[in-house]
């Protein structure tokens, strides 16, 4: 009885050490695939405002062979977020575009200030890194709301 019993506590231990390596393994993927999709909706993100940035500089110097690249890079950015993206930053980016698409207004630029906050705020998901919007409308486009 006392073999059985050393059996039964063994195989007990091989099972637990079984199913701790799988939910070890399954853990590690899901957090694995998790990191990776934050990084390719980071990178959509600062895509589209480098190529934002690349038009504005592109149009201001009426350089059209760098306008057309940056134009590229926005839509490849835009068709990643629409990919990646949350639902809350599509919305604003939608909304942007339907409504002014380029930043000839301080409404516009506003518009836009509030996808670049959404953005920020999912990727570093810490408030006490979050800046105002005045500061990055002046980071953007040089002057005040």
């Amino acid at each position: 009885m006392n073999i059985d019993a050393n059996i039964i506590t063994a195989m007990v231990a091989v099972v637990g050490i079984i199913i701790g390596a799988f939910l070890q393994y399954k853990f590690g993927n899901i957090s694995e695939s998790s990191k990776q999709y934050q990084n390719l909706k980071i990178q959509a993100y600062v895509d589209f405002i480098k190529s934002a940035a690349g038009i504005a500089i592109a149009q201001k110097s009426n350089d059209p062979k760098r306008e057309s690249d940056a134009l590229t890079l926005m839509a490849d950015a835009k068709t990643r977020i629409a990919v990646y993206g949350s639902r809350e930053v599509v919305y604003l980016m939608a909304d942007f575009f339907r409504n002014y698409g380029s930043f000839d207004s301080p409404e516009a630029c506003r518009s836009f200030v509030s996808i670049v906050q959404k953005m920020r705020a999912e990727s570093i998901n810490r408030k006490e890194l979050m800046v105002n919007e005045s500061d990055i409308n002046l980071l953007l486009f040089s002057h005040d709301i």
